[in-house]
C-alpha cells in the first residue's frame, strides 16, 4: 500500500523462461501481481552468522545430553542426539554409516525373571535393565536356593548364575561406553569452547580485526616499495 502500482526488480536468471517479459536484465511487478495468492512463501536467506551461531547451540545441546545419563544408556537417544549434532554441522550421512539401533524389550522385573526360569523359560539381559538392582536380587534369590537345595530347581539355579555373570559383563561395558561418551563429551566441549570452531573450520567467517576499524588511519601508497613496512 505504500509502493507504487508497479515495481521494477532485477532478474537473477539469464531468462525468465517465458514466465514474464524481460527487458534490459529486468520486469515490472503490478500491484495485482503482488497483492495475488501464491504457493510460495518469501523468505530472508540465513547469513553464515546465523548457521554458525546455530552450530554452537547444536554442539551445547549436544554437550549436555552426553552428561545425561538418561539419554547416554538409551542406544536409541544417543543414536538421535548425535545425528542431529552431525546434521548441524553439515554431515547428513550419519544415518548412512551408523544404522539407527533397534527398539530394545522393555526391562523385566528381576522377580519375574526368577519365576520364568522356575517354569523353564529363558530370560536374557536388557540394555534397560538397571543392573545393580537386578544383581542384588537375582544374588538373593540365588542364596535362599542355596539354603535349601531340597526344595530348589537346580537347573533353574545354573541358569539363573550364568544370568547373573551376564550382568556384570554388561554393567562392565556400560561403564566402558560412559568413559567413551566422557571422553566425547570432552572433545566437544573442547571444540565448543567458547562455543566456536577454529578459524576455517566447517566454514566459519573470519573474525573482525581488534580494536576500532574507524580509528585506524588508513595506509597510503606514495610509490615507494619501502612505504609499505613504515620505512622513511
Amino acid at each position: 500500500m505504500f509502493a507504487s502500482e508497479e515495481t521494477f526488480f532485477r532478474v537473477t536468471e539469464e531468462d525468465a523462461d517465458g514466465l514474464f517479459e524481460v527487458n534490459n536484465g529486468g520486469s515490472i511487478l503490478t500491484l495485482e501481481e503482488r497483492d495475488g495468492r501464491y504457493d510460495f512463501r518469501l523468505q530472508f536467506a540465513n547469513s553464515v552468522y546465523s548457521r554458525e551461531a546455530k552450530k554452537e547451540q547444536a554442539l551445547a545441546r549436544y554437550q549436555l545430553d552426553l552428561q545425561n545419563p538418561t539419554v547416554v544408556q538409551n542406544p536409541q537417544a544417543l543414536w538421535e542426539v548425535t545425528c542431529q549434532a552431525h546434521e548441524a554441522l553439515g554431515d547428513p550421512n550419519f544415518a548412512d554409516l551408523v544404522p539407527r539401533p533397534g527398539t530394545p524389550d522393555l526391562p523385566v522385573d528381576p522377580k519375574v525373571e526368577w519365576t520364568r526360569l522356575l517354569q523353564g523359560e529363558e530370560i536374557h539381559v536388557n540394555p534397560m535393565d538397571n543392573d545393580l538392582v537386578h544383581m542384588t536380587r537375582h544374588m538373593r534369590d540365588l542364596q535362599e536356593a542355596e539354603e535349601d537345595p531340597a526344595h530348589s530347581d537346580p537347573d533353574a539355579v545354573a541358569k539363573l548364575a550364568m544370568h547373573y555373570h551376564e550382568h556384570i559383563q554388561q554393567l562392565q561395558q556400560k561403564k566402558i561406553q560412559q568413559a567413551i561418551v566422557e571422553q566425547a563429551a570432552q572433545a566437544v566441549n573442547t571444540l565448543a569452547s567458547p562455543l566456536a570452531f577454529p578459524r576455517g573450520l566447517f566454514g566459519n567467517p573470519p573474525t573482525q580485526p581488534p580494536g576500532n576499524p574507524a580509528a585506524v588511519p588508513p595506509q597510503l601508497y606514495s610509490g615507494h616499495p619501502e612505504g609499505l613496512h613504515g620505512n622513511v
